[in-house]
């Protein structure tokens, strides 16, 4: 209790699945790791795209179409490319 996995990437449609971008986070671990992606988006979006879809096309999150891939390329995939 208290701890939590967050997943990151879901098409408002349905059309993409979350991916397990960290896991095992208090709360304050969550606002942590949210708080410097919301500046990414309030800052980089395109207009009307969605936050998921901005994880997605900043390459902060890898896209999820098939369950099949629902555990691969998991975590924070910008970070583990630099």
């Amino acid at each position: 209790p208290g701890r939590y996995n967050l997943y990151l990437g879901g098409a408002f449609d349905g059309s993409r699945l979350s991916k397990l971008y960290a896991a095992d986070l208090q709360h304050e671990e969550i606002v942590a790791a949210l708080d410097p992606l919301f500046a990414a988006y309030a800052h980089g979006r395109e207009p009307r795209e969605r936050f998921s879809d901005f994880l997605i096309r900043s390459g902060i999150v890898a896209a999820t179409t098939n369950g099949r891939d629902f555990h691969a390329k998991t975590g924070p995939i910008a970070k583990a490319a630099e």
